[in-house]
């Protein structure tokens, strides 16, 4: 198992191994993201960096949404919408960690609208009758569920990592007129803060 950039993490998803040699096939390049699932049945990042630190948690899930290469056959060329017709036979017989992340071919505002009234962090885009390509592109789109607030930056963590300022922000917000405080880890990609000119 490696992750986007080229790192062998089949020792870290070890509990998903098992499962993986469970697929209807010899050999199998898949896409898809790790997961760990909080008590609502949402995923959850703190969730997933808690259960690969060590610590207790739900098991980490797969959530498979492309197969690349079956049995030694590249399917880059073909089009999405059979990649995945493929895909659903193959992890068929595998278990339960590992989930078939099916396409919704509907209204797409509507499904944006009900994804963030969920709760959900957002929607993945993509065109059905387009070969698979490895880089985001204007065909493969991540539409977020974007929450606000006001809140105060009280201070941070300086992070233990190499080349990185701090590990989170230390944040107050006020609710029902009392001021309670809330950590935030360091996700550059998920919080944009917008200071006062």
């Amino acid at each position: 198992m490696f992750t986007r950039s080229g790192l062998d993490w089949t020792e870290r998803f070890r509990s998903l191994v098992s499962c993986l040699q469970g697929i209807g096939a010899d050999t199998a390049l898949l896409d898809g993201e790790v997961v760990a699932f909080d008590e609502t049945g949402r995923s959850a990042f703190s969730a997933l960096q808690t259960r690969l630190k060590g610590g207790k948690g739900p098991e980490f899930s797969y959530m498979v949404f492309d197969l690349i290469k079956l049995d030694g056959q590249d399917l880059r060329k073909q089009p999405l919408r059979l990649r995945k017709q493929k895909l659903r036979e193959v992890l068929e017989p595998a278990g339960p960690q590992l989930r078939y992340v099916d396409h919704i071919p509907e209204d797409g505002p509507a499904m944006y609208r009900t994804a963030c009234e969920m709760g959900l962090e957002g929607i993945i885009s993509k065109r059905s009758d387009l070969p698979y390509r490895s880089a985001r592109t204007d065909t493969w789109r991540k539409i977020k569920c974007i929450g606000r607030g006001d809140f105060l930056i009280c201070g941070w963590r300086k992070s233990t990592a190499k080349g990185r300022p701090f590990a989170s922000l230390l944040l107050g917000s006020r609710e029902a007129g009392q001021l309670g405080h809330l950590e935030i880890p360091r996700l550059w990609n998920r919080i944009l803060i917008q200071l006062p000119r």
